[in-house]
Parts: C-alpha cells; structure tokens; sequence
C-alpha cells in the first residue's frame, strides 16, 4: 500500500484511468488476500494505519483543481472498503476450516 501512495498516487499517473482500474484491482484483491492469509482479526485495522501513513505524501502532482490530500481519499475511499474485504477475507478462511497462519 505505502508503495503505491508514494508511487502512482503521488504523481500525475494517477490521472490516467487505466492505472486507476488497475490499481483499484489490486488494492480489492490485497486486502482480501491479506485477511485470508493472515486469517486474524487484527489484519483488519491495516488499512486505517496506511491513512496515517499517508500523511506525509500530502496532495497529488499534477491533478487539476484543488486535489484531496491522498490520506483523505484512503480514509474515505479506500480504508473502508480495504476493511470490509480484510473482514470477509478472514470470515471466509475460518468458515472454510483451514488453520490460521501461525506466528
């Protein structure tokens, strides 16, 4: 996540709609993956520390207008959507009977 908000997103490529679909993509199927893997209940709670994270990168270069700070469109865009896919994630790795990863 960190490497896409102080990559893709802190540049102008983020304009382009083709990196935007595929980015979305990725993040949907990270999150899930995350929370099937892992298969804990506090894998839940990354997407809200990647808002936190995001702080620092403050707005996108090259965006017309007057851009949101990158933090608040993963807080109100990405972070819960990233939650309820962890959450469904972990729920459908428990519900299958497959042991959690240990460590």
């Amino acid at each position: 996540m960190l490497a896409l908000v102080y990559g893709p997103w802190d540049s102008s490529a983020s304009a382009n709609g083709a990196v935007a679909l595929l980015a979305a993509i990725g993040l949907a199927i990270l999150h899930f993956a995350i929370g099937w893997v892992i298969a804990r209940w506090w894998v839940v709670v990354l997407p809200v520390l990647v808002v936190a994270l995001a702080v620092p990168a403050g707005t996108p270069d090259g965006v017309g207008g007057e851009p949101f700070p990158i933090w608040f469109v993963l807080a109100y865009l990405v972070a819960p959507v990233g939650v309820t896919l962890a959450v469904v994630g972990v729920l459908v790795r428990r519900w299958s009977g497959r042991p959690a990863a240990q460590g």
